[in-house]
């Protein structure tokens, strides 16, 4: 909601995860971090920031920076095997690439170590997972000093929690044989690997196929991914259909079927405001577009601001009509607005998803 994005797709969500940033943006968002964090050291380890960091430079200019670098095979299976691209940059250099798992992950890990030579400065460092598995007690100790943490029981504490899972890197190796942009791959991983020391081979690696067990395992895990998939399929037909009945039904089909509504509704924040407030949002989304961002000044004790904070939408009712749902919000965003002042105040800033304008004779 602070940044814009140099594109996107249709379900309005960005594909190429660059924020466009401005000081402005940059306010917002920080004094939001520095809310939540409440006073503590604020930790960010969404492997996709290693794509925002002139972002977090520009945020938070002292801020420490740990790249966590693994052998690039490794990574490729880690990155590729769920058979999406969840774990996959979406930056300006992967846009309009073949559309290969491999290839995709690949020039994941290849940006990630350029990121990390381009940007790094006495506040960046890099660790091998490998030396944190089977070199733990030193390389945590070289880390908690790096972040200035002064905590021998917890460092002995977290010594003691990474192992060796004993990866079969069968899949990749099977993969990438047949793969028709084997030699492409291997050109995009060449100079990491080399300057890292890793050897782009399966010479030391684990190539077994996997026991039944395992295997019955990955099935599992697809089983409930496609699960998943169709209740969220669901949800949205679900969605549809009580839209068409608000929008066709009438003023008597939305009092009928207001509690189904309410009930789909139930996951989300519900919230009521001043008559005005709705007749406000109407009059803009008549002159204006449906997806036009409205602010709210909200006047919020603590617990209401993070009960309505993580929400992925928040249902409007008139407090004059309560039973009936006027507004629902999306793109939920709060931030404080004078945390200085006896009673907290915050701002909502949000997009108009559905409006109801039956009830209202518009």
């Amino acid at each position: 909601d602070n940044f814009s994005y140099p594109a996107w797709d249709d379900s309005g969500k960005p594909l190429i995860r660059e924020p466009i940033f401005n000081e402005q943006g940059l306010h917002r968002a920080r004094a939001a971090y520095l809310n939540v964090s409440a006073g503590k050291r604020l930790v960010l380890k969404n492997p996709e920031f290693i794509n925002r960091a002139p972002l977090i430079s520009a945020l938070f200019p002292d801020a420490l920076v740990v790249v966590c670098v693994r052998h690039p095979l490794c990574a490729l299976q880690s990155i590729a095997k769920c058979g999406n691209e969840k774990f996959m940059l979406k930056s300006q250099s992967h846009f309009g690439m073949a559309d290969d798992l491999l290839l995709k992950a690949a020039a994941t890990w290849k940006e990630s170590f350029d990121t990390y030579h381009r940007e790094k400065n006495a506040n960046w460092i890099m660790v091998k997972y490998e030396d944190v598995v089977f070199d733990t007690e030193q390389t945590l100790t070289n880390l908690f000093k790096f972040l200035d943490i002064d905590d021998p029981e917890y460092l002995n504490i977290a010594s003691k929690i990474p192992k060796d899972l004993n990866h079969s890197y069968y899949w990749v190796q099977k993969q990438l044989k047949k793969n028709e942009y084997q030699k492409e791959i291997q050109s995009l991983v060449a100079v990491g690997a080399r300057e890292l020391g890793y050897d782009f081979s399966f010479n030391h690696l684990n190539t077994k196929r996997p026991s039944f067990w395992h295997q019955g395992k990955s099935v599992h895990k697809q089983i409930t991914k496609i699960a998943s998939s169709a209740k969220k399929q669901a949800k949205q037909y679900i969605k549809k259909m009580l839209q068409w009945c608000h929008r066709f039904c009438g003023s008597e089909g939305v009092l009928i079927s207001s509690t189904i509504f309410l009930s789909y509704a139930s996951e989300d924040a519900v919230l009521l405001v001043e008559r005005k407030v709705i007749e406000k949002a109407l009059h803009m989304v008549c002159h204006k577009g449906r997806d036009l961002g409205i602010d709210f000044t909200l006047e919020l004790l603590e617990r209401d601001f993070f009960r309505l904070r993580g929400r992925k939408h928040i249902v409007l009712l008139d407090k004059d009509n309560s039973c009936i749902p006027s507004i629902i919000l999306k793109n939920i965003f709060i931030y404080p607005k004078d945390l200085a002042a006896p009673k907290k105040t915050y701002v909502m800033q949000a997009s108009i998803k559905y409006i109801n304008k039956e009830t209202y004779g518009i």
